[in-house]
């Protein structure tokens, strides 16, 4: 059990530091009023975990073992909008789509309204 937190932790790691690189990069080679650096590397996640997806569950060419690593630690730290994309994808190919759209919807709003209400709570510190 010990090697998957271990896995995880790794993968965090090349995340986390992945993403920080590919945000720097891109703002100092694309200036404007849009945030391009995280809409790259929520992008290139959606991307990489589609693929890893397919890779991992539908061919098999990769082991399952390798889904805590790749998907949940690295991905997961480099953007945790490529695993909302997976949810919302999977709810589309199975005919859910209203379970679709209710979870594009609610993740949206509530996500922003949850950040506002934070941004509000620690003003008031």
């Amino acid at each position: 059990m010990w090697m998957i937190y271990l896995a995880l932790a790794m993968g965090g790691a090349v995340g986390a530091c992945s993403r920080y690189w590919v945000t720097q990069w891109v703002e100092r080679n694309f200036s404007g009023e849009l945030s391009y650096g995280t809409l790259t590397v929520n992008v290139v996640g959606s991307l990489v975990i589609g693929m890893l997806f397919v890779l991992i569950h539908d061919k098999g060419h990769l082991p399952e073992s390798w889904k805590p690593f790749l998907m949940t630690g690295m991905l997961g730290s480099f953007t945790t909008f490529s695993t909302f994309s997976l949810e919302t994808l999977t709810h589309l190919t199975e005919g859910q789509f209203l379970h679709a759209v209710m979870y594009v919807v609610l993740s949206l709003v509530l996500c922003i309204l949850a950040c506002f209400i934070g941004i509000s709570l620690a003003r008031l510190f």
